[in-house]
């Protein structure tokens, strides 16, 4: 994640829709564009914001899409 993004997350309590988006692709280009890894990410901040119903469901629906 880029300085500038770690400075502006510190500064205020929300992020901006454009701050968001540049972290999503920020994220994307260190996963290297792999969805198995931007889906790693993301379980990952499910379960640190305590969305772990949810996370179960995006695990379920993953292997269901890895599986076609």
């Amino acid at each position: 994640m880029s300085r500038n993004i770690k400075t502006t997350i510190a500064k205020q309590e929300y992020l901006t829709k454009q701050e968001l988006e540049k972290l999503g692709r920020d994220i994307s280009h260190q996963c290297k564009w792999s969805g198995d890894d931007i889906i790693t990410v993301f379980q990952s901040a499910l379960e640190d914001a305590n969305y772990h119903s949810f996370n179960e469901l995006v695990s379920v629906m993953w292997r269901g899409f890895n599986e076609r």
